[in-house]
């Protein structure tokens, strides 16, 4: 998700979501967010909720890296 702040550079959200119980799990707050920062924060959720059957990204290419999906 993108927003915008008034005279600073656009900031990412990572928000991680369970889609069945739509519990909120996690928001992260960026100026600048790369693969290795979502995959910390996939790696503590699935450290305390457990794996997910399916994971689904709708923020356009900037989680959809090789990385991230191994």
């Amino acid at each position: 998700m993108r927003v915008r702040l008034a005279d600073a550079p656009q900031p990412i959200l990572l928000c991680v979501v369970d889609e069945f119980t739509r519990e909120c799990l996690a928001i992260e707050f960026a100026k600048s967010m790369h693969s290795q920062d979502a995959i910390l924060t996939l790696s503590r959720r699935i450290l305390r909720y457990g794996k997910p059957q399916f994971i689904r990204s709708d923020s356009g290419v900037d989680f959809t890296a090789t990385r991230l999906m191994k």
